[in-house]
């Protein structure tokens, strides 16, 4: 009886162990700390390390990190997101771009008017109207390829009131970048 109860708790406890992994906390941070690399002015967040490949409590799911950037620099609204794995043979599915944008930026949630992907600049790009009624671009970065995916992936928005240049697209473009642990 007591060999069984004893196994029960076990259990239980690996069950919780295991959720709590799964449970995304995210944390203010300063923006030094941040792998995203963005203007200077903005609120910096990452997330725990999420996942159990590896663990005594693994479900076979591999450990990623995310981070956030994202406030108004010059009347544009920036919004930055990294994920990140962190363990051999995981892999992010980067999926469609348009999809993901929207579940990502709330600039893009309420979006109409996207455009269909295209490259630019080695970059997968596309623009759409705001919410609230703003010109907005997004763009995905994706790393270095893994087993079956990335091995991490950057997407970013800047919406602005007026139009952005061709110069202004550029530039967001090749200053939205992710230094990998």
């Amino acid at each position: 009886m007591k060999t069984t109860f004893a196994f029960f708790l076990f259990v239980l406890f690996c069950a919780f162990d295991a959720a709590a992994q799964e449970t995304i906390v995210w944390s203010d941070i300063d923006c030094s700390q941040t792998h995203i690399v963005a203007p200077a002015g903005l609120r910096c967040r990452e997330s725990n390390v999420v996942g159990t490949r590896g663990l005594a409590t693994s479900t076979g799911g591999g450990q990623i990190k995310r981070w956030t950037s994202y406030g108004t620099v010059k009347q544009a609204k920036l919004y930055y997101y990294a994920q990140q794995v962190l363990s051999p043979r995981t892999y992010i599915q980067v999926g469609v771009m348009a999809e993901k944008i929207r579940g990502i930026s709330p600039e893009a949630k309420n979006a109409s008017s996207m455009s269909e992907r295209t490259e630019r600049s080695g970059v997968d790009f596309l623009t759409f109207v705001g919410a609230k009624g703003e010109s907005c671009v997004g763009l995905r970065k994706i790393g270095p390829s893994t087993s079956a995916g990335a091995a991490w992936v950057l997407y970013a928005t800047r919406c602005t009131p007026k139009r952005p240049t061709e110069s202004d697209v550029d530039a967001f473009i090749a200053a939205a970048d992710f230094r990998p642990e």
